[in-house]
């Protein structure tokens, strides 16, 4: 027997839109106050990103963790292509 908690109707409505923002700036609050306290990001995808926006200011080192970020998506995406 399946049981179905949420369904996409549910989910993907506009009230949900202030918690996905909240839990998206967290989590970059998190990782810039940890990179600040420890000189160390704590997570990957959200560590990456926000590492390539606090180096701006050097284009080489930005693109370095761009192209970081844009190979784990791409290796994300060809992993449910082949599964």
């Amino acid at each position: 027997m399946q049981v179905t908690l949420h369904t996409p109707d549910t989910i993907y409505t506009a009230r949900h839109l202030p918690s996905w923002l909240l839990l998206s700036g967290s989590a970059g609050f998190v990782n810039g106050f940890a990179f600040l306290a420890c000189q160390q990001f704590v997570t990957h995808v959200t560590g990456t990103v926000t590492r390539a926006g606090l180096e701006m200011r050097d284009f080489g080192i930005a693109a370095e963790y761009v192209i970081v970020f844009a190979s784990f998506v791409l290796g994300a995406a060809a992993a449910v292509v082949l599964v």
